[in-house]
């Protein structure tokens, strides 16, 4: 394994998207999710009378996509994965995608609907990160959830990944999510892996939070949260030759 060495732990079909561009970058780039995504069985819900959809993720989209009338609806989702998501499942109504967080995202929704217009729906996963419905119904809107897939942990790092950690070979290790970095750190401990010449890169300061003092190098995050600002941060921390 030459180069240097990164590896991606996010779920697929992102991390695939991840390692290109570090591969078109320079970087040698390993695929090891700590989740694995899944659809739920929950009856795919009316959209009727719903103003707008929310997807904080691209697996919301991949979710409700093929719901009768849910493409021409507003979608409010996030920038990046969710996005090429959405235009590549043929999303043709609105599309408001400039935030980066579920919270910036939830203040975009905010300017820009009204709560006496209908309730909007909030395609979600089993487990999130920020409560949309909290945030939201404090304004007054009404929000119902769905739960549209659910990552589950992975049952071990890939035979690939183990043994490029054992070698020294892994340099930097991309963590996007919480649960994700949280699942990590378990698998590594079930295969006696150490961490200690790796610099972990978290999409935020959540994130790093949680691979603070867990063996590694050091741990880096973000600028702001996004994928971009987490590859410069690894370019900046681990610059190629």
């Amino acid at each position: 394994m030459g180069g240097i060495g990164v590896l991606i732990t996010r779920t697929q079909p992102g991390a695939e998207r991840t390692a290109a561009t570090l591969r078109g970058l320079g970087y040698t780039a390993l695929i090891s999710p700590a989740l694995t995504v899944c659809p739920s069985q929950n009856p795919t819900p009316a959209l009727h009378d719903i103003q707008a959809i929310i997807c904080t993720s691209a697996h919301g989209v991949v979710a409700i996509a093929n719901a009768s009338g849910a493409r021409d609806l507003p979608l409010f989702c996030l920038a990046g994965g969710s996005v090429d998501m959405a235009r590549e499942r043929g999303v043709g109504g609105p599309l408001h995608a400039d935030a980066i967080t579920a919270r910036v995202l939830s203040e975009t929704i905010i300017e820009t609907l009204a709560p006496d217009k209908g309730p909007v729906l909030w395609v979600r996963g089993r487990h999130f990160a920020f409560d949309m419905k909290a945030a939201l119904t404090s304004q007054g809107f009404t929000v119902r959830e769905w739960q549209g897939y659910e990552a589950r942990p992975a049952s071990a790092l890939t035979k690939e990944a183990s043994q490029a950690i054992r070698q020294g070979a892994i340099k930097a290790a991309l963590f996007h999510s919480a649960r994700g970095a949280k699942t990590f750190l378990a698998l590594a401990q079930q295969s006696v892996l150490s961490l200690e010449k790796i610099t972990a890169i978290a999409m935020s300061a959540e994130v790093a939070a949680g691979l603070e003092n867990q063996g590694f190098f050091q741990v880096n995050r973000a600028i702001v949260p996004g994928e971009a600002a987490m590859i410069g941060a690894l370019q900046s921390h681990l610059p190629l030759p």
